[in-house]
């Protein structure tokens, strides 16, 4: 801005320092629609009487941009506009800008802790979602970080006949990747569960009550802490699929799922069987309800010179394929002493046994 005061103050202008400090600030005003206004702080959207007489009083602290509408800038602009369900525009201003660029800053401040933090996405959705994170100037932002987001830029927009389609659909499957983030997360959380756990795809209704029905019969004093919470928002009479899930992963981790790391979904999983297989060992296999179809159950009791112990072992029907090949794989190196067969397994199964 001190620029445009020099440049006023000298020939052939050679307005008064007065009137030049009456006169910029009164066109900036008459025209804030038709600039970015910026200072030290950035991208200023909002030009008022305070930011003008700070301005008149360090010009030098601010500088203004005209907004740059050529070719096909109006066109992807005006796809924004279409995208947001808003009007296009033959000469866009600030203002139509900023109606632009707000709903994408709401949709972020709406995602949930996992969404804005979560790296399970491809680049592509990361780098959008950094951009509107970052977004401190909307025209940047539409034509220089979204482009560069999906790896290319406006001239190279410009240059295919189908180039703003292509461009068009990238952006609304890295914002629907976004969005559905948490989405996804409770599908694989889902999944886990039904493979490792209950042994077969089946609907949230139907794992949720075999889990109820597994441990239906422990009593509550024989449980440690941990496992009484668990195993009381397992029980929880929730119908709503993502309440449960979350709140039965808030028993196991101390937060909301919504605002796990993707470092805890590891964690989640494993504290989730180790629990499982804990209260497995609370329930006598006598009464453990159980589809032969669906899962395969053990009972240990195994006792030597410094260990006894029982333990429970459900193999879900999921792992079936896999049992039988390590089975196999045994079988192979076993010797014709069955005598020392049993002792080498015996002796396996205290390791695996003390290694919980």
């Amino acid at each position: 801005m001190s620029e445009l005061y020099d440049l006023l103050l000298s020939k052939p202008y050679k307005l008064k320092m007065g009137l030049a400090e009456f006169f910029i600030p009164v066109f900036l005003f008459a025209k804030r629609d038709d600039y970015a206004l910026f200072g030290e702080g950035g991208y200023m959207p909002d030009v008022n009487e305070t930011t003008l007489v700070l301005l008149a009083r360090n010009a030098d602290e601010y500088s203004i941009k005209a907004f740059d509408f050529e070719g096909v800038r109006i066109d992807l602009f005006n796809w924004y506009r279409e995208f947001l369900n808003q009007k296009t525009e033959d000469t866009p201003n600030k203002k139509n800008f900023i109606e632009s660029i707000k709903p994408f800053l709401v949709f972020y401040r709406q995602l949930n802790e996992y969404s804005k933090k979560t790296k399970q996405l491809s680049s592509e959705a990361l780098a959008i979602r950094d951009a509107i994170a970052n977004s401190v100037d909307p025209e940047k932002t539409f034509f220089e970080d979204f482009p560069k987001a999906l790896r290319t830029s406006v001239k190279e927009i410009d240059k295919s006949k189908t180039g703003l389609k292509d461009y068009a659909a990238k952006l609304k499957r890295c914002i629907t990747e976004i969005r559905t983030s948490y989405e996804e997360l409770l599908n694989r959380y889902e999944k886990f569960i039904c493979k490792e756990i209950v042994g077969g795809t089946m609907p949230f209704d139907e794992y949720k009550e075999q889990l109820q029905s597994r441990f239906e019969n422990i009593k509550e004093y024989m449980m440690l802490n941990h496992q009484s919470v668990f195993h009381q928002r397992i029980c929880s009479p929730l119908d709503d699929r993502k309440s449960w899930l979350s709140s039965v992963a808030q028993s196991l981790l101390n937060k909301s799922l919504e605002s796990i790391a993707d470092t805890d979904v590891k964690i989640l999983f494993e504290k989730f069987k180790t629990v499982v297989h804990e209260l497995d060992n609370l329930v006598e296999i006598s009464t453990t309800k159980s589809d032969t179809t669906k899962e395969k159950v053990f009972k240990f009791e195994v006792t030597g010179e410094k260990l006894s112990q029982k333990t429970i072992v459900k193999i879900p029907k999921t792992k079936f394929a896999e049992l039988d090949e390590t089975e196999r794989q045994i079988k192979k190196i076993l010797k014709k002493d069955k005598q020392i067969n049993i002792a080498v397994l015996t002796k396996l199964i205290q390791e695996q046994l003390k290694n919980e």
